[in-house]
């Protein structure tokens, strides 16, 4: 890939990973046409001001599709929405594989999710595992699947847990014991633009990925003491934790799924492992410490006074 010549194209730009990577792209030197359904956004027009071409993102419509493909070489690939169906965002994933195929887009990066290859029952994770046979099957030149855990940011998100801004609660449906493996988006970023960097040694590469494991009281802990506030853990039913967040059927029977699956199964990627080998590619995994650190930091409500707990 030439980086003065060619573009990547990144889709959910102004989403956690897709605005991650296309930033570390731009820094990189890479040039990027980032796609997003919020091209008026804050975070689109910081892109814009790096130096992105930002194009209305419609997964929906082939002919906007194959108008972003023109001049792609390479293609990060994160779809899917908390709204939208299992069978939305298949369609979605499949289609812009198809397309890049078509287009002659010779390396192809899928934003996955670990244990999409496994037989979990969770409709979330299934379809991003067919999702994955199409790309496989299409042969690209090089193709990488980075699947990440439970994102950091959602901690963050104000439609999955609104109350630790407002009211300082951590609401989940979740057993105080369970322990969940976690990585920052920004993390999957770096995985992306070194794949980009190395499009043979990464070719066919699947890399599950988790920076740190805490239980969410343990995660409570951290956020207190990086935001200085008060934060809880609340366990709640399911029932409950539904009707707080308004969930659809489909959504509901998707977290009801993850929540049984984390506390019965769970991911097991071994992360020690993982930071060692990370090191040799220059990649740095965040903790969940640091992390929320560098969130508190932005924030401006972080103080070098200030600790949070060990992994």
């Amino acid at each position: 890939m030439d980086k003065d010549i060619d573009y990547v194209l990144v889709t959910g730009a102004t989403g956690n990973q897709g605005n991650a990577t296309a930033r570390l792209l731009l820094e990189k030197g890479f040039r990027v046409r980032a796609m997003t359904h919020q091209p008026h956004s804050p975070k689109a027009a910081l892109l814009a001001a790096a130096g992105a071409e930002i194009v209305l993102g419609n997964l929906d419509d082939p002919a906007v599709l194959h108008s972003a493909f023109v001049g792609v070489k390479g293609v990060f690939a994160v779809q899917g929405s908390r709204r939208a169906e299992s069978r939305v965002e298949e369609e979605r994933g499949k289609r812009l594989a198809y397309i890049a195929k078509e287009q002659d887009v010779p390396q192809y990066i899928y934003s996955s999710v670990a244990s999409a290859r496994e037989k979990s029952g969770i409709p979330h994770f299934e379809v991003k595992g067919r999702i994955e046979k199409t790309i496989r099957d299409l042969n690209f030149p090089s193709h990488t699947f980075l699947r990440g855990t439970f994102f950091m940011e959602s901690l963050l998100d104000p439609d999955l847990f609104p109350e630790v801004v407002s009211s300082g609660k951590l609401i989940c449906p979740i057993s105080p014991q369970t322990r969940v493996q976690m990585v920052s988006a920004e993390d999957v970023a770096k995985f992306a633009v070194y794949s980009f960097e190395n499009p043979t040694l990464m070719n066919g590469v699947e890399l599950d990925l988790a920076g740190d494991e805490h239980t969410f009281e343990e995660v409570a802990q951290v956020l207190s003491i990086a935001f200085h506030k008060n934060i809880e853990f609340a366990s709640v039913d399911m029932d409950e934790f539904a009707k707080l967040r308004d969930l659809s059927h489909e959504r509901r029977h998707n977290v009801e799924r993850i929540m049984d699956w984390w506390e019965a199964v769970g991911w097991d990627i071994d992360i020690g492992g993982l930071m060692l080998a990370s090191r040799n590619c220059g990649i740095e995994l965040k903790t969940l410490n640091e992390w929320a650190i560098g969130q508190a930091t932005k924030s401006g409500v972080y103080s070098s006074s200030g600790s949070a707990i060990s992994s």
